[in-house]
């Protein structure tokens, strides 16, 4: 579940959330840094929207982990279905023609898949970028919030280290026995 609320005094528009579904080798949206995942998850439904009217958002869906906000852009590979759920790595939640006013909450949701016999050692992660214009009384400012990134692990599990030695002298025969 994500929660986008809006703090300013003011209404906010132009609403766009980018986010990463929990896959291995995720980065951070903005920093492109690693977010530590080194287990895939899959999404298991569509995502949904509450607290907006629906024909007010357009969700859509990309193969790419590294997709950009921008629609136009071919490489990003955005589609608004799929019949594979299991290939997405982003999504891109639009608000058309919608203005949030102070103190709303939107709710985004979405579930995962975890798999079977995880081992220990194994985490995942997910992240999401707020996109949105500031219309304050002394002009309208492009702005993002990001959002901590979430996630789970299965926790460390504990690292052996075995090794087999001899002392023997060099020439000397290991007898059976």
């Amino acid at each position: 579940t994500m929660n986008v609320i809006n703090n300013y005094q003011n209404v906010v528009k132009n609403i766009n959330i980018l986010g990463r579904i929990p896959f291995s080798g995720n980065s951070d949206i903005v920093t492109g840094e690693a977010l530590g995942s080194n287990l895939n998850l899959t999404l298991a439904n569509a995502l949904s929207a509450n607290g907006i009217d629906a024909s007010k958002v357009t969700i859509y869906y990309s193969q790419n982990g590294n997709a950009t906000k921008d629609l136009e852009n071919p490489a990003n590979g955005w589609v608004t279905s799929t019949e594979d759920l299991s290939t997405v790595k982003s999504y891109l939640i639009v608000l058309n023609d919608y203005e949030m006013a102070t103190g709303t909450t939107l709710t985004f949701n979405y579930n995962i898949n975890i798999p079977e016999n995880l081992t220990h050692n194994m985490s995942s992660y997910a992240t999401y970028v707020v996109y949105f214009d500031n219309v304050a009384q002394d002009g309208t400012t492009s702005e993002k919030a990001v959002a901590t990134k979430v996630g789970l692990s299965t926790g460390e599990g504990p690292e052996l280290q075995v090794s087999i030695s001899s002392n023997l002298e060099n020439g000397a025969n290991v007898e059976e026995g």
